[in-house]
């Protein structure tokens, strides 16, 4: 099946495009910059797109792709999405909708966005029927962006399916200071 990784050189990223590689995937890797490809982790990839993701031109190359299933990894990790609000807007909230609406374009079977165990308050994790309200814009902007998802999953169709991660497996297959 031909997928769509956004992040695609990141933490997760990089290892989802490895497993699935060797599962017999057509790995489309949507990375921002190019990677340092010294790992052997560019055999994996049959095909790159570089560029920022919020520009037409990245947008267009996506469409011209056509995959089946788009893991969306994009996202400002917790430290920087606390320094400013449009950048957390644009990369945390803006880009996962522009993804979305690519996502019924070229009618995916898959969306699978990649969220964060901050989006949930940790005192209403366990409860039922509680309004879920983060504690810092990190979480928030994860909170809103699983409701755009959900939100286009209930009325366009688009098959979304949203995960919170909690911890991460391994090292980085990349050594990025």
């Amino acid at each position: 099946m031909k997928i769509l990784i956004t992040g695609a050189n990141g933490y997760l990223g990089s290892r989802l495009c490895q497993f699935l590689s060797d599962k017999g995937h057509f790995i489309i890797a949507a990375c921002k910059i190019k990677p340092d490809f010294k790992t052997g982790w560019s055999d994996k990839i049959d095909q790159f797109i570089l560029g920022d993701l919020s520009l037409s031109k990245t947008k267009n190359k996506i469409l011209e792709t056509k995959p089946k299933v788009l893991i969306h990894l994009v996202s400002l990790n917790k430290s920087d999405s606390e320094k400013g609000i449009n950048k957390t807007l644009r990369n945390n909230i803006k880009i996962t909708w522009e993804m979305l609406e690519i996502g019924i374009k070229l009618n995916i079977k898959q969306f699978i966005n990649f969220s964060s165990v901050h989006a949930e308050n940790e005192e209403t994790k366990f409860k039922r029927d509680v309004v879920t309200s983060p504690k810092n814009f990190y979480g928030l902007s994860h909170f809103i962006r699983e409701n755009i998802c959900n939100y286009y999953n209930q009325n366009y169709g688009l098959n979304c399916l949203n995960i919170r991660l909690s911890n991460s497996y391994g090292e980085p297959v990349f050594n990025i200071s």
